[in-house]
């Protein structure tokens, strides 16, 4: 019995043990496969970014023959020409504001045969970007203008169509349709006849953002190499940076002035909830007409006192020709209608996504109220002669009687 008892106390023992070593070692296990799960992360973001290099790299090199021949044939300022080359180390190795600045440019986007004629990218975008020198020790931001070796600077650059493309829509536009090449050619060339209404001034308009070393003059530089290219004729027309905060005279005075505005706004209304506060009797124009000229003219900017005059019923008008004020505002709004929508200047026209869409708008039969609109400004003419003949004759004496 008692070797028994011996025996079961070495086996329990045993058992204990062996527990002891299989937690032991499963809890190493399971720190080991933290560990490779850690080191796989790592290396798998390492080896990602590793790809985009490589990714990156691979087209660098697609397109080396054509940066080097627009290198070579331009003649493009020593501080540009560096910055460019700051720029292609810069996306190369996939650094944040070389990658923001390609991220910056206008991308030709979806619907371009539908009207889409802009890609203006992100100007904010582009005017943020700072880069800072290559200096010891590495500049941290918020960076002194020593430390920075240029922003980014954003440029719209217009691309034209070919000639022949013009000519062929305007001569579709001018009626020469049943023989027109442009609507019997058989490519997605005959989609361009939508643009024959405005077929003189149609271009594609497109953002850029460069390094602030480049000037307007490389810029143009650059873009007539792409041109030959591309076989499209293009043109800078603009550069912006982002400007530091600086008031010029005249713009002093005009926010002196609004200041003043904002003043006698404020001060005219605290003086009439004043009076509504603190006097009995109702304030209305006759007792404004009581008060001294100097709280008269503050009263004129109260908001309560004009917001109630803007919107009151009561009108000086007669009811017989109360009904000039109905035919003068329902006239006014169909003007702001057609000269906003139906007759847009020509770059208005063209900055919409799927600006074609007006065509089809113009060829519905309820467009005519909007196309004979122009007629409306006979119903001026003769609310005005309406309104001066009634104002005259009521300025006419009246006959007497006679008995």
């Amino acid at each position: 019995m008692k070797s028994m008892r011996i025996l079961s106390l070495a086996l329990g023992a045993l058992c204990c043990i062996l527990l002891m070593l299989e937690c032991s070692d499963g809890a190493v296990a399971t720190k080991k496969i933290e560990a490779v799960d850690k080191d796989d992360r790592i290396e798998s973001l390492a080896e990602a970014e590793k790809r985009l290099k490589k990714l990156v790299n691979s087209g660098f090199k697609l397109a080396l023959p054509y940066l080097m021949t627009i290198v070579t044939e331009t003649r493009l300022s020593r501080n540009c020409l560096q910055g460019l080359l700051m720029l292609v180390k810069g996306v190369m190795d996939i650094r944040d504001w070389a990658v923001k600045m390609l991220d910056a440019l206008g991308k030709p986007s979806a619907g371009l045969l539908e009207g889409t004629a802009t890609a203006m990218g992100d100007f904010d975008e582009c005017l943020d970007i700072v880069v800072p020198r290559r200096m010891r020790p590495t500049p941290v931001p918020p960076y002194t203008e020593k430390q920075i070796a240029f922003h980014g600077q954003y440029c719209v650059v217009e691309i034209e169509l070919p000639k022949a493309i013009k000519k062929a829509a305007m001569d579709y536009q001018i009626g020469n349709r049943s023989n027109s090449e442009l609507a019997n050619s058989k490519t997605f060339l005959r989609n361009l006849v939508n643009i024959a209404p405005r077929a003189d001034v149609a271009a594609f308009r497109m953002g850029v953002c460069i390094p602030s070393l480049c000037t307007m003059d490389d810029l143009q530089l650059i873009i007539k190499e792409v041109s030959k290219l591309i076989l499209l004729d293009a043109s800078a027309l603009r550069c912006q940076t982002k400007p530091k905060l600086h008031f010029e005279v005249e713009q002093i005075l005009i926010l002196c002035v609004y200041g003043l505005i904002g003043l006698l706004i404020f001060g005219g209304t605290a003086l009439e909830v004043y009076f509504r506060f603190t006097k009995t009797e109702p304030i209305d124009d006759v007792y404004i007409q009581k008060t001294n000229k100097w709280v008269q003219s503050l009263l004129a900017f109260s908001v309560p006192r004009n917001t109630r005059k803007l919107f009151s019923l009561t009108s000086i008008e007669t009811s017989k020709i109360g009904f000039l004020r109905g035919m003068k505002f329902f006239t006014i709004c169909l003007y702001l209608l057609i000269w906003t929508y139906a007759t847009p200047e020509d770059y208005h026209f063209f900055k919409f996504r799927d600006a074609f869409s007006f065509f089809k708008f113009m060829k519905q039969w309820w467009f005519s109220l909007f196309a004979n609109a122009a007629s409306g400004v006979d119903s001026l003419f003769l609310i005005a002669w309406f309104s001066s003949g009634v104002q005259l004759l009521e300025e006419q004496p009246q006959p007497k009687n006679s008995c």
